[in-house]
């Protein structure tokens, strides 16, 4: 882990997260997210008000509980316990607290140290009191609205949701900058959670910050379809297989399914999964509803991307074949790296194959750079994760959907032409193999899925 305090880079921290350190940086995180995503939704409209009052609220929350998360457990740090001292005194009020830590942060950080940021975190906590309490104290509700916030909490709005991530995030600053001037907490992985604090998302000044769609992302649109309908699936199947009757595990004991390998699972599950289709359990019937959905988003995310641009299969299929004999074909030298970018003028790309090229080769460097080309953009057209594609339309859809199967075999092998593509396309320019895990889709589509499903008698 490293740490970056005004331009110095502090090193040596263990990456290790602690539950509730952890939790609250997973939390300012996709609270902001979501925030995001319910007011620039863009198939759906929500009232923008209660939207930013209700995660205004939310973030007041886990921001007072993570800082005082962090302030209770430095008490015991010997050289800074001083700072936190007065905060922890009985019978003193927020107010005083919050007074007491600003006094001695100014004394051991110095005039760095803004008023104003406590000011506003004194408001805060009170809101946060409010909220979790439900109620208003008359001399909280007086400083709430002398330091710029409603007092009523449904009229938080966007500009005191940015006041307070500014004092969230100095508030932050000050505790990173005690935790740096502290030996015992730079060098004791004890103390490694209080100094891993997440930084807020940056705001942004354009288009994506609203998700405006654009005709580009229209396929993508359509792709997370498919992952969705891949997901409902998974989560059908689970269901199915835990019922007694089609129990995948029925017949063995603990330590032989222990020892499985991860195939034989996936094939004990499917032949479970066949067993239920037949019998057409209620299911089954919920999921083939998903099945006409799975291929019009397909087909309509092929004819946004390789139709739209005029790629057709046989194009794809050459494009590989000339990347398979770069991968696998002793006549192309092997790199650890290969440094081909589209971006490059054709005449650098060609010189640079060039040089990997031996007098047996089989493709001229105009051809290998062709099939770069259309690598490079099939690797930029298509969104991991890549896997649930092929799982969707080479083995569950046809299971649960017989009267469909070939239509499901035909977009499963596109789909599997492009990702093997993409996979070989990458891999050389990184110098690695390819992927190990398409072959077994490879002989899914080639041998017949019954044939790997096949119930032993």
């Amino acid at each position: 882990m490293k740490l970056t305090i005004n331009g110095t880079t502090f090193r040596g921290f263990k990456s290790e997260y602690r539950e509730f350190s952890n939790f609250y940086n997973e939390m300012v995180y996709w609270l902001e997210e979501a925030r995001k995503v319910l007011l620039y939704h863009p198939l759906n409209s929500y009232p923008e008000r209660n939207i930013v009052a209700s995660f205004c609220g939310l973030f007041v929350i886990v921001m007072i509980s993570k800082i005082e998360y962090i302030l209770k457990k430095w008490q015991d740090i010997e050289e800074i316990k001083e700072i936190l001292l007065p905060y922890f005194q009985e019978n003193t009020s927020n107010g005083e607290k919050v007074t007491a830590l600003y006094e001695s942060m100014r004394k051991f950080l110095g005039n760095d140290v803004d008023k104003e940021i406590f000011d506003a975190y004194l408001a805060i906590k009170y809101i946060r009191n409010t909220i979790v309490h439900g109620k208003w104290r008359n001399k909280e509700k007086e400083w709430i609205k002398e330091q710029g916030f409603p007092n009523d909490v449904r009229d938080l709005q966007e500009k005191h949701l940015q006041r307070i991530k500014e004092v969230f995030q100095k508030m932050v600053k000050y505790l990173e900058k005690v935790a740096c001037s502290s030996y015992e907490v730079l060098f004791n992985s004890k103390y490694d959670e209080l100094v891993e604090i997440a930084e807020l998302p940056l705001e942004e000044n354009n288009f994506s910050q609203y998700l405006i769609v654009g005709k580009a992302d229209i396929p993508r649109i359509f792709y997370r379809n498919l992952l969705k309908i891949n997901n409902y699936i998974d989560k059908c199947f689970e269901k199915i297989i835990s019922l007694k009757k089609y129990s995948w595990k029925e017949g063995f004991n603990e330590k032989e399914i222990h020892i499985m390998d991860e195939e034989t699972v996936k094939k004990l599950k499917y032949q479970a999964i066949k067993r239920a289709v037949k019998d057409n359990i209620p299911e089954v019937i919920e999921m083939r509803k998903f099945a006409k959905e799975a291929l019009e988003s397909w087909k309509e995310y092929w004819k946004l991307t390789f139709k739209e641009k005029n790629i057709s299969t046989n194009i794809l299929q050459k494009a590989i074949i000339i990347l398979s004999k770069l991968h696998f074909s002793d006549n192309y030298k092997k790199l650890p790296f290969f440094p081909w970018s589209p971006k490059e003028q054709e005449n650098k790309r060609i010189g640079l194959i060039e040089t990997i090229m031996t007098p047996n080769s089989g493709y001229n460097a105009k051809e290998i750079d062709n099939a770069l080309l259309i690598g490079e953009i099939t690797y930029n057209l298509i969104f991991p994760p890549w896997e649930p594609l092929l799982e969707l339309f080479l083995i569950k859809l046809p299971i649960i959907d017989l009267s469909h199967r070939e239509s499901y075999y035909k977009e499963g092998e596109k789909a599997l032409l492009i990702i093997k593509l993409a996979d070989y396309y990458y891999n050389f320019l990184e110098g690695s193999s390819p992927s190990e895990w398409i072959k077994f889709y490879e002989r899914i589509l080639n041998n017949n899925l019954d044939n790997f499903i096949k119930e032993e008698k």
